[in-house]
C-alpha cells in the first residue's frame, strides 16, 4: 500500500512540474510588447530584451504607463 501510495504522490508532482508557465530564458522575439517591456524595465537589464525592444521599435514608457498593473507596483 505504500508503494503505491508513493508512486501515486510521484506521478502527481511530476505533472504539476510540467506547467506551461513563461520562464525567465523565455525569447524576448516571442513575447508581446508588453511583457517584453516589464521585463526590460525590471530585469537587469539583459542585453537580449533590449535588443528585442529596439528591433520592434517599441515605445516601452508609454506602453508600461498605459499598464494599471505595472503602475500599482511603483513607488
Amino acid at each position: 500500500m505504500k508503494t503505491l501510495l508513493t508512486l501515486s504522490l510521484v506521478l502527481i508532482l511530476c505533472g504539476c512540474a510540467n506547467t506551461n508557465h513563461p520562464s525567465v530564458r523565455s525569447n524576448p522575439a516571442t513575447m508581446s510588447s508588453d511583457t517584453l517591456c516589464y521585463r526590460y524595465a525590471t530585469a537587469k537589464r539583459d542585453p537580449a530584451y533590449g535588443a528585442e525592444v529596439k528591433a520592434r521599435g517599441l515605445d516601452c514608457a508609454a506602453i508600461l504607463e498605459s499598464d494599471p498593473l505595472y503602475n500599482q507596483n511603483r513607488y
